[in-house]
């Protein structure tokens, strides 16, 4: 049977994985300021991060060109993925 809304979690499983290297960031960042002897490990942590967050911003908007149907709004989307790659640059 067919549903109204589109079974494919793919956006929602992108939208966590940004979470949570905000998330990850954030926490290597309070580090950083609270071990600061040891800041070239945490910055190259941070470092790490953000591309880990640009890569999963690039697979997000791959996904919304190829998809004619999304979960919720595509505009929604790509604004919440993109101001969550802004947090983690």
């Amino acid at each position: 049977m067919l549903g109204i809304i589109p079974r494919d979690q793919v956006f929602f499983d992108l939208l966590e994985r940004a979470a949570a290297t905000v998330v990850k960031t954030a926490e290597t960042y309070a580090l950083l300021v609270r071990d600061y002897e040891n800041r070239a490990e945490h910055v190259a942590r941070i470092r790490q991060l953000e591309h880990d967050g640009d890569a999963i911003a690039h697979q997000t908007f791959e996904r919304l060109d190829q998809t004619f149907i999304t979960p919720f709004d595509r505009e929604d989307i790509g604004a919440l993925m993109s101001r969550m790659d802004d947090v983690v640059d």
